[in-house]
């Protein structure tokens, strides 16, 4: 395991424009050219960004900005949080091999996420958007899974997988972290998930349908489709399979089986 705490530097860099003149310059030196490989593969391979995005991004940044994210990070221990979370995630599905986490500070990052780099997949952290790190050692469980799932079977994925990759994921993080509301496990309000868990009839062909289409049913809003409705069924579809299908057998079980099972459920969903 290696975890590459790339963060730190940003707050160096931070804390140098109060001497520099030269945003750029300083953003450079103390944060940019320490660690291009990664962030050049995240932002332009990945996020599709051009360095003039960047630099006019940098240009616009206020110490301020990140004030209160520096002061979470002072009081949340990480590197810790996460070492326990892939040494807990590793008890249940075991890796060979080297588990790479980048933990950085970007622009619109998402939160967590799996990207290829150096030939390998890697678990990437955007810190940007965090205020509290309440559900952290979850996602990072959840991330396992799709880093997993990744080395095993890639990454391209038509709709329908997309939506089983992130019902094993949301599964999986269940069995690391148990014990937990599912509204937790999916990263959703309460309520949201309420309403979900009463009116899925009513949304889940509508959602499957929308989903072929190309369009975004885990963070969009459109069309009528409630926020995040891809997680809630993919979670829904896998862990009754779970239950029904696998009696109750462990999520590793899913993901040795992954192409047959995923074979059945997208049957279910065609």
């Amino acid at each position: 395991m290696r975890i590459n705490c790339l963060y730190r530097d940003f707050f160096i860099f931070l804390n140098a424009i109060h001497m520099e003149k030269n945003k750029w310059k300083a953003f450079r030196e103390y944060y940019y050219l320490k660690h291009k490989d990664f962030l050049d593969n995240f932002w332009f391979n990945y996020q599709g960004y051009t360095i003039q995005n960047i630099r006019d991004r940098v240009n616009d940044i206020k110490a301020s900005d990140y004030s209160h994210l520096e002061e979470a990070v002072k009081l949340y221990d990480l590197e810790e949080a996460t070492r326990e979370s892939i040494l807990r995630s590793r008890n249940i599905f075991p890796l060979k091999g080297m588990c790479n986490v980048y933990i950085f500070i970007g622009f619109f990052s998402p939160d967590m996420c799996v990207v290829r780099f150096k030939d390998d997949y890697v678990i990437c952290v955007g810190l940007e958007r965090f205020k509290k790190f309440t559900d952290y050692p979850v996602m990072m469980a959840h991330e396992y899974c799709h880093l997993v799932l990744n080395k095993f079977y890639g990454d391209e994925n038509n709709p329908l997988r997309r939506i089983i990759k992130e019902g094993i994921a949301i599964c999986f993080s269940r069995e690391v972290y148990p014990g937990l509301p599912d509204y937790r496990y999916l990263f959703m309000h309460r309520s949201d998930y309420n309403m979900l868990s009463s009116k899925i009839g009513q949304y889940f062909y509508d959602a499957i349908s929308y989903a072929k289409r190309g369009g975004d049913i885990f963070h969009g809003n459109v069309e009528g489709l409630p926020h995040r409705i891809g997680y809630f069924i993919g979670y829904m579809l896998v862990s009754r399979y779970m239950k029904e299908t696998l009696k109750g057998k462990s999520i590793n079980q899913f993901i040795e089986n992954f192409e047959n099972i995923c074979i059945d459920l997208e049957r279910g969903m065609a």
